[in-house]
Order: structure tokens, then C-alpha cells, then sequence
């Protein structure tokens, strides 16, 4: 059986462990293609003390905006999703951050993400996790309560 896919961060140490089955279906939406259009969707888990747990995500909605270079999330229909997760493993797996895809080998945050981010960590008032795939690597990054974030490196 693979092996789930884990990042860590240093300070505040953290493990971001995403399982393999999630891991997969977000991998299936790399945009191999050159008219791909970007993917996107919410991650799914639990807080462990310090460590976040990524067992299920979402994945693109008929209702989501989508082109080759930018992905807008329905938030009605993920947040749908999202919250029969939850209910379905008895309020343990809730909301831990965002994932999408970028078009490039090693993706890189823009500034819309970066304030995106920024928002959402004052709204939520927990520590969250983005997680950009590009086309070769994916990225991940860990943002605070207070929205300041730092890149997760993933363990060998």
C-alpha cells in the first residue's frame, strides 16, 4: 500500500500528513495538457495537537469558474461537500485549507493567492494549509492564524 505524503514545518513544528487516496485525486487534476484549465477544491482532515491530518478532498464543481490560468471554487457546492464530510465521521474531519493547480513545473503562490490566504486565516482563526500541484511538484504552504505563512518541506 503507498505511503501517505507527509510536510513538515520547523517552527511551529508541524507534520501535514495528506493520506494517499486524497494525495491521488488531487495529483489526477495536474495540468499535463496545454489547454488543461486549473483545478481546485477545499482539504478535508483533522487537527492532531499541532499536526493536520488531510484525509479527503474536494475536486472541481460543475459551478466553478475555470481557465488555463485561474480557478474560482462555488463556495456553495464545496462547502456542501465539506460539511456532509464532516458529518459523516462524526465532527472529527472539518475544513484545513485549500488546494489547486497551477501551470508550471514548480508553482508558485501569486499575490491573489497570497491574499487569499491572508483572509481566509483571519476568518477562520486556525492554522490552515495551501497546497498548489504544478505540473512536475506540488507545494505547500502553512498559514498561521494571524495569516503570516511559510513553505512546508516534504519529508523523504
Amino acid at each position: 500500500m503507498p505511503q501517505p505524503v507527509v510536510f513538515h514545518i520547523r517552527s511551529p513544528f508541524c507534520l501535514i500528513e495528506i493520506a494517499n487516496d486524497a494525495a491521488a485525486k488531487i495529483w489526477s487534476h495536474r495540468q499535463i495538457s496545454q489547454t488543461a484549465p486549473e483545478a481546485g477544491g477545499v482539504l478535508l482532515g483533522a487537527r492532531r495537537g499541532p499536526h493536520l491530518e488531510i484525509v479527503e478532498v474536494t475536486t472541481p464543481q460543475n459551478a466553478d469558474s475555470r481557465t488555463r490560468s485561474s480557478f474560482t471554487r462555488t463556495e456553495r457546492a464545496h462547502r456542501r461537500l465539506a460539511r456532509r464530510r464532516w458529518e459523516n465521521s462524526a465532527r472529527r474531519h472539518g475544513y484545513l485549507g485549500e488546494w489547486h493547480t497551477h501551470p508550471e513545473s514548480s508553482p508558485t503562490p501569486s499575490l491573489t493567492d497570497r491574499l487569499g490566504w491572508r483572509a481566509l486565516s483571519k476568518q477562520i482563526h486556525h492554522p490552515l494549509v495551501h497546497l498548489i500541484l504544478g505540473v512536475v511538484e506540488a507545494r505547500l504552504w502553512y498559514c498561521d492564524e494571524n495569516g503570516i505563512h511559510q513553505e512546508a518541506k516534504l519529508l523523504p
